[in-house]
C-alpha cells in the first residue's frame, strides 16, 4: 500500500484566519488523516482546530497499541476532556481516516466535513453525510444541503462543552483516491470546481466565502509500505512518523 497525499487549502473571508487544519501520522503499513475545521463563531477556533490536529497525530504516531473504532472514540474523549480548559467555548468538525493494509479503511466524523472518493477523476462520490440541523430528519442531497441555511447549525461536532460521539463508518479498502473535505469544498464548489480544485487549480467560481480545504490521499497498490507527500503539504497541516 502507497500513499500519496496532498492538502490543498485556501483561506475565505469569513474570518481572520483559515480554520481549516489537516494532520497526516504513519505507523508500519498505517496510515492516518485528519482534517478538523473549526467553528467560525468564536476567536480561537482554528487554534482549537489545530489542537485537536496536533493531540490526534501525536497519540496516533507515538502509540504501539492496534487502532480499532471504540479505541479512537475513547482518545478523542480523552482529547476533548485535555482541551476543554484551554479552548472552553471551543467548536470544530472533523473526518479522520484510518487505512492499514488487508483492512477496511475505518472512518470517524462529526459536523460537516465528509469523506468521499474520486471516480475516473471526474465524480467523486461521498460516502458520509453532514451532520446538520437542515438533514437531521431526511436525507437532502448535497447540493441542495449546501443551499440551505439550516445546514449551518451543526447537531453534531467536536466540541468543548461535552462530548459528542462521533459517526463511525467502515469502507472497502481499494487503490483508490480518497479525500477528507471540509464545507467550504463541497458546499461552495460545483463538482466541476472540485476535480478542477484537486488538480490545482484556482476556481474562477470561487466565492472566497469560507475556508475551502481537502486532503487528498492516492491509494495504489504496491510492494512496499510508503506514503508521500507532495510540496503543497505545508500550511495548516502537521505531519508525523512514527519514531
Amino acid at each position: 500500500m502507497h500513499i500519496d497525499a496532498q492538502w490543498r487549502s485556501r483561506q475565505g473571508t469569513k474570518t481572520h484566519d483559515n480554520r481549516d487544519h489537516a494532520g497526516i501520522a504513519t505507523r508500519p503499513r498505517e496510515f492516518l488523516g485528519i482534517v478538523a475545521d473549526g467553528s467560525t463563531t468564536g476567536q480561537s477556533n482554528g487554534e482549537y482546530a489545530c489542537a485537536i490536529i496536533r493531540a490526534v497525530v501525536d497519540w496516533f504516531a507515538g502509540t504501539t497499541v492496534g487502532v480499532t473504532a471504540d479505541g479512537l472514540v475513547e482518545r478523542l474523549r480523552i482529547i476533548q476532556q485535555g482541551l476543554k480548559g484551554d479552548f472552553p467555548r471551543g467548536s470544530a468538525s472533523y473526518v479522520i481516516l484510518r487505512a492499514a493494509e488487508n483492512q477496511p479503511i475505518l472512518v470517524l466524523h462529526a459536523g460537516d466535513s465528509l469523506f468521499g472518493k474520486v471516480a475516473d477523476r471526474s465524480e467523486i462520490q461521498w460516502r458520509t453525510e453532514p451532520h446538520t440541523l437542515a438533514n437531521a430528519l431526511a436525507k437532502v442531497p448535497l447540493p441542495e444541503l449546501a443551499k440551505l441555511p439550516a445546514r449551518h447549525r451543526l447537531i453534531r461536532s467536536f466540541r468543548s462543552r461535552g462530548f459528542i460521539a462521533p459517526e463511525v463508518t467502515n469502507v472497502d479498502l481499494t487503490a483508490d483516491t480518497l479525500l477528507a473535505a471540509t464545507d467550504g469544498f463541497w458546499a461552495e464548489l460545483s463538482q466541476a470546481d472540485q476535480i478542477s480544485y484537486l488538480d490545482g487549480h484556482r476556481c474562477e467560481s470561487m466565492h472566497g466565502y469560507d475556508d475551502c480545504s481537502v486532503l487528498c490521499m492516492n491509494i495504489t497498490e504496491t510492494t512496499y509500505p510508503e506514503t508521500t507527500f507532495s510540496a503543497e503539504t505545508a500550511a495548516n497541516c502537521y505531519i508525523r512518523s512514527a519514531s
